[in-house]
């Protein structure tokens, strides 16, 4: 390529953590950059051959013109790889990869607009960060609560017209997770694309909303928010049923919905699993995706193939630390498919007999 430039609607921008990166309009992908390499992002404007950039990247590094070419030649094709170079591909937006492990299925993408009154009116002022004090401290309260309730309550009978009406309201309220999740992003600007469900291993299904574009949000006190709001609906949802299954006007449905609510409160601060509760780690501690960076490293290592420049990067310990955590989730995830499994079978047996 004699005068390389980025494609199209590749976009760059600072988002997270003020970590630089490149949007990607086709794909709806976002890259995740180094400072050097946004320096040679900006000398490929397509008015400078690669050699005029080889010479200006040698200069500025203070570099052999052939060390700052193969940099350069190395770092075109990444970018190549990655769909980003104006070249000959195939016009139109390429079909969307789909997960093996966690399939997803787009239901609406009605969400923005249904939230945007309250979330205008959450931008006023102080509102969104007093409702978010307020949420925080009902829904801590509430999980204490929810957790002593599961501790000392009466278990619930078993199968009963009650489980089932605690299970519907367990879907309910995962529902209005999900929407608390979608306000948050639509009060910071970074709205979800759309809100459905999931299949965990094809067998489990998961709510969702889609939050790529919340990497555009640069504050950590905003994207901490942004994780926890959902979680802390949990929490309050889980107070209310506690306070009926601990008192007299406790009932069947409460005692059931606190099982639930309970099991999902673990399932959701796991941070083997694409969790609230790992996100909020990477989140907490600055991190960026180590649970993809393991699970990729891992297979690369499995199929004996060369390690992409993101990943041959990283010092071996952390790669030897990723390759584990990457090694843990996926024998987490054959426990919870034959958990599930397992389950399914003694539900079938009970039906049938």
């Amino acid at each position: 390529m004699s005068y390389p430039r980025l494609r199209d609607g590749v976009q760059l921008l600072v988002g997270m953590d003020d970590l630089p990166l490149a949007y990607d309009g086709r794909t709806g992908r976002y890259h995740r950059l180094s400072r050097a390499a946004v320096a040679t992002l900006r000398l490929l404007d397509g008015t400078r051959s690669a050699e005029e950039v080889t010479h200006a990247l040698a200069a500025a590094r203070r570099q052999e013109p052939g060390t700052a070419r193969a940099e350069l030649d190395l770092f075109l094709a990444t970018l190549d790889r990655a769909g980003l170079l104006h070249g000959p591909a195939a016009p139109g937006t390429p079909p969307a990869r789909r997960s093996l492990l966690l399939p997803r299925f787009v239901v609406t993408r009605a969400l923005p607009r249904a939230l945007e009154p309250l979330a205008d009116r959450l931008r006023t002022g102080r509102r969104g960060a007093v409702a978010m004090a307020v949420l925080a401290v009902a829904g801590v309260a509430g999980t204490a609560l929810g957790i002593a309730g599961f501790l000392t309550a009466a278990r619930p009978p078993g199968w009963s017209w009650a489980f089932a009406v605690a299970a519907a309201l367990l879907v309910l309220q995962v529902c209005v997770h999900e929407a608390a999740h979608a306000l948050v992003c639509q009060v910071l600007r970074a709205p979800v694309r759309g809100a459905g469900f999931a299949l965990l291993l094809w067998l489990l299904p998961v709510a969702f909303v889609d939050r790529t574009d919340a990497y555009r949000v640069r504050s950590r006190r905003g994207r901490l928010a942004l994780t926890l709001a959902g979680p802390l609906c949990d929490g309050v949802c889980m107070g209310v049923t506690a306070a009926l299954a601990l008192t007299g006007h406790g009932t069947a449905v409460a005692g059931h919905l606190l099982v639930f609510q309970t099991f999902a409160l673990l399932l959701n601060v796991n941070p083997l699993l694409p969790s609230d509760g790992y996100v909020a780690v990477e989140v907490l501690f600055g991190l960026v995706d180590p649970r993809g960076r393991a699970l990729s490293l891992l297979a690369h290592t499995v199929r004996g193939r060369t390690l992409p420049p993101h990943l041959a990067s990283l010092p071996r310990r952390t790669r030897l630390v990723l390759v584990g955590y990457g090694v843990v989730c996926v024998a987490y995830l054959g426990l919870v498919a034959a958990t599930a499994v397992s389950g399914l079978l003694s539900l079938a047996a009970r039906l049938l007999s």
